[in-house]
């Protein structure tokens, strides 16, 4: 009876228990270019190993939020993240600047450094479940930080949008120029769907960024103007990801959670942390009683 009992009680525990994050990196190629692929919890991403850049970031419907190709202009070649250094094209997709290399792999998080083959530029990785940070660790001028992509695979002036972190929104056929406000980010999203794609640069600054449509993709920067001025210089550290939200306070809270160096283990954090205290409550208290009938 003791052990019935114990085995029922299992039954109500084990799907309360959250599972581990789970991170996993594979060798693969994507548009003529060998790749790390890193697959996250809402995200696979493919990093351009020449190009310390990625090509494709795709969401957990299979959508292309970067939709990097051979195709001239806008419609491929110019696509990328981060596009870090302009003349140059280092950290840009498409090109064979850099050499990148495995630091560590582990199921919660994998690093991938990407450094030119002059040694003169120089970024580090971090993929975590939820989202990936990269840090600049060496610099030989001035960058920007840029999205230059698709969202929810198809640009589309209308239906798309951005969104900054004071909750100003407009379509993604509205230019957003001027330095964004603390803490600075900006996410795109499309009107059809309940997801946005946020960039986060964890440094406050005074720098220029600037949103403009270059039809058929987005064209965002932090520390860019309108044309090919660039900023930034020095250390910085950007994180994008994707949110399953399209609310503002719950966006504004992943990147809080972010930004104080904590785990987000799903897009809802409010909810996330409501579940986690309700069933840490019933664990407990089904412990107890296990514990006591076993005595």
């Amino acid at each position: 009876m003791k052990i019935n009992l114990l085995l029922r009680l299992l039954f109500i525990l084990i799907p309360l228990i959250p599972a581990e994050a789970q991170v996993s990196v594979t060798d693969t190629s994507d548009e003529d270019q060998t790749c790390f692929k890193i697959t996250t919890d809402n995200a696979i991403y493919y990093f351009q190993k020449e190009a310390g850049a990625f090509s494709s970031i795709i969401d957990k419907d299979g959508k292309d939020w970067v939709s990097f190709n051979r195709n001239s202009g806008a419609s491929g070649m110019y696509r990328g993240v981060p596009n870090l250094v302009h003349p140059g094209d280092i950290f840009h997709p498409g090109y064979t600047h850099c050499a990148s290399s495995l630091i560590s792999n582990t199921s919660d998080k994998v690093v991938i450094r990407a450094k030119t083959k002059d040694d003169k530029w120089e970024v580090q990785w971090e993929f975590y479940a939820t989202h990936a940070t990269m840090t600049v660790l060496k610099s030989d001028g001035l960058y920007w930080f840029l999205y230059e992509g698709t969202p929810n695979e198809s640009f589309n002036e209308s239906s798309n949008y951005w969104m900054i972190s004071d909750g100003t929104k407009g379509s993604c056929g509205t230019k957003k120029p001027g330095d964004i406000p603390l803490p600075e980010w900006i996410c795109f999203g499309d009107n059809s769907i309940n997801r946005v794609f946020f960039l986060l640069h964890h440094e406050d600054d005074d720098k220029l960024d600037h949103y403009r449509p270059m039809n058929p993709m987005t064209v965002f920067g932090f520390g860019r103007d309108s044309g090919v001025i660039k900023y930034l210089t020095g250390k910085n550290t950007f994180t994008i990801g994707f949110a399953e939200t399209i609310v503002h306070s719950e966006i504004s809270s992943i990147i809080d959670t972010i930004l104080n160096g904590e785990i987000v283990n799903r897009s809802d954090v409010d909810k996330n942390i409501r579940d986690k205290k309700e069933n840490s409550a019933l664990v407990t208290d089904v412990q107890a009683v296990i514990h006591n009938y076993l005595q």
